[in-house]
């Protein structure tokens, strides 16, 4: 069977705008805890609401495993450095990695393959038409002509 691939990754992108704007309207009290928990599984509730088992998995682990090798890579950039400077480096470094994450997640895991019916238009649509011949009388003659619906 035929199939095509069928994104939904303004779904995940909106569930994650989601998750910070409720973060952030939280505060202090419980943003922290709302934030971490929003990043890490917003994602995955989305793909497997749309039945997407792999991509869920792929989600959590990028949102987990690239920013902590950003960074490690943010602090292997700087050598000899005070704790300010490393703190920053490291932080960015993560921050880098979790949009990484947050924009693959968006673009290349949220799609899934959906069987392509030939009586369909690819929003699933059914391609319904018709043509049909008239023939009517009128003065003097009569009238041809072709109605569709399509």
């Amino acid at each position: 069977m035929r199939t095509y691939q069928k994104g939904y990754g303004l779904h995940t992108f909106a569930v994650d705008v989601l998750w910070v704007a409720v973060a952030v309207a939280a505060g202090e009290d419980g943003g922290p805890g709302i934030a971490s928990l929003g990043y890490l599984f917003a994602g995955s509730i989305v793909h497997g609401l749309h039945g997407n088992g792999r991509s869920a998995l792929y989600s959590v682990g990028l949102r987990v495993s690239l920013p902590l090798l950003g960074a490690l890579a943010g602090g292997a950039s700087q050598g000899d450095c005070d704790e300010i400077d490393c703190a920053a480096s490291i932080a960015l470094g993560a921050g880098i990695g979790a949009l990484s994450a947050l924009i693959i997640d968006w673009s290349a895991l949220s799609k899934k393959a959906v069987p392509f019916d030939p009586g369909s238009d690819v929003a699933g649509r059914s391609r319904t038409y018709s043509i049909v011949p008239q023939l009517a009388p009128a003065r003097g003659g009569a009238q041809l002509g072709v109605a569709g619906t399509f």
